[in-house]
């Protein structure tokens, strides 16, 4: 008699559990890292002769895909100046149902200053992401942040047709909710890319957001910087400034956002943007 072996359920992949969580101090004239946790692949670099401390975050696995949960947490003591990015691009990967999670969570204590600049973050075709953003800031901290999402990349012939998109922000200043936003794109998101009222053919979004005591009054120098730049504005309001962008064209984009950045920052990108 032959012996049937039994039929064995499909290996679920693993799933990353990563991300980074950085402390920032500022000593005497300098702010420097003062406890960080890496996981699961994600590490943190700091490099040498950046604007106040500088942090670079890298993603060693290459992507990320359905199921993973990253959360990135950074905290900004007393008088810290510290700025995060990254070196290359976040990419989404193709779903098998589940959604990809990233949630960052920024906290900035009294006179902080920190710029959150990553790269873009690239979906393709049928990636599904769930993003949050938790910030809590100081009355008088400063911060940055900017966002560029990808929904494929044309230039290499990777249209995006099916997926999922849902971004949500939450911005705190002194305990009071100052920015709230919930964003959902799911389904045929060529289709609805396409419909005027949210991406009029564009399939590049962008969202920067300057929250500080002297976000009004920045606003004249970045509009300079977007005077000639198509699908992009800017205004501000009660201490924040916001930035919205769509196109066709990434690296039209791009250099019209660094123009912007600079502006608002005053000082140069970090070096890891202009490799």
């Amino acid at each position: 008699m032959t012996q049937a072996f039994p039929i064995l359920p499909a290996s679920q992949p693993e799933r990353v559990q990563g991300g980074v969580r950085a402390t920032f101090r500022h000593y005497g004239a300098k702010t420097a890292v003062f406890e960080i946790e890496e996981r699961d692949g994600y590490r943190m670099r700091f490099p040498r002769g950046g604007h106040g401390c500088e942090g670079v975050i890298l993603n060693t696995g290459g992507g990320v895909v359905a199921g993973d949960r990253i959360v990135h947490s950074v905290e900004c003591g007393d008088g810290a100046d510290v700025t995060i990015t990254a070196p290359s691009a976040e990419r989404i990967y193709r779903s098998d149902g589940d959604c990809a999670n990233i949630s960052v969570h920024l906290n900035l204590r009294a006179n902080a200053r920190l710029a959150w600049l990553p790269q873009q973050t690239i979906l393709y075709d049928n990636a599904r992401l769930t993003r949050e953003f938790h910030v809590e800031m100081a009355h008088d901290s400063s911060a940055l942040l900017a966002e560029i999402t990808v929904f494929g990349r044309k230039g290499m012939g990777e249209a995006i047709k099916q997926g999922a998109w849902i971004d949500r922000w939450r911005l705190r200043r002194a305990g009071r909710l100052i920015f709230a936003e919930n964003n959902r794109l799911e389904g045929h998101l060529a289709e609805l890319l396409a419909r005027s009222a949210i991406g009029g053919g564009a399939h590049i979004l962008a969202t920067v957001l300057y929250v500080a005591p002297d976000a009004e009054s920045r606003l004249a120098n970045v509009r300079a910087a977007l005077a000639d730049a198509q699908g992009i504005g800017a205004s501000a309001w009660n201490g924040l400034l916001c930035i919205r962008a769509v196109s066709a064209d990434f690296e039209a984009l791009r250099r019209t956002l660094v123009q912007a950045i600079v502006a608002l920052r005053g000082v140069a990108m970090p070096r890891v943007w202009s490799v």
